[in-house]
């Protein structure tokens, strides 16, 4: 990656490398696998009834996942409304979030370089179109997850920054309430 002058346009084209990668082919995609057309069908069960606080599925309450994410995939299609690229989105956002999260944790910690080589591994990793790539909660938990070691090693590392802490907890929670296990960045203390 050539170097550029300024952070903000660094940031933009680590941010824009992410959209394409992950969000590449994000209108053609249908979804692929029980998991994702279970949680599209509850997204759109939310828009159909109006009924975005206890969740259903074909008329049954669906009470196995937490409904994070059915909520932002529904917003999302409202929004757009284009269910199909709706349930990409969440790891799309997360995709982005993550680069950037990334980059700036490694310049903060060592230097720019650190942090071009750190966003650029986490873009070049199998896994990371595994997990984001998908409808599925787990796209949506890398955020989560991400966002509490970030705020938390903010805190623990470059800190004092109660800012930073505060926003870790909140993440945290926000991962408890996708999947459960959001408060794997407390282990950090």
């Amino acid at each position: 990656m050539p170097r550029l002058k300024t952070l903000a346009a660094e940031r933009l084209l680590l941010v824009v490398l992410a959209l394409l990668l992950v969000g590449a082919g994000i209108g053609w995609r249908q979804p692929m696998n029980v998991d994702e057309e279970r949680f599209l069908g509850v997204a759109l069960e939310m828009l159909q009834d109006g009924n975005w606080f206890i969740p259903h599925r074909a008329a049954q309450i669906y009470a196995d996942k937490p409904p994070l994410f059915m909520w932002t995939v529904a917003a999302f299609s409202a929004l757009t409304g284009l269910p199909k690229v709706a349930l990409y989105l969440p790891g799309l956002l997360s995709a982005a979030t993550i680069t950037l999260v990334l980059h700036d944790l490694g310049r903060r910690l060592w230097n720019r370089r650190v942090g071009v080589i750190a966003a650029l591994l986490f873009l070049a990793t199998y896994q990371t179109y595994s997990i984001l790539r998908t409808g599925q909660i787990d796209s949506f938990l890398c955020l989560w997850v991400m966002l509490g070691v970030y705020g938390m090693l903010r805190h623990l590392l470059l800190g004092p920054a109660w800012g930073w802490f505060y926003l870790a907890c909140v993440a945290m929670g926000l991962g408890i309430i996708s999947k459960g296990v959001g408060f794997v960045p407390a282990l950090l203390l």
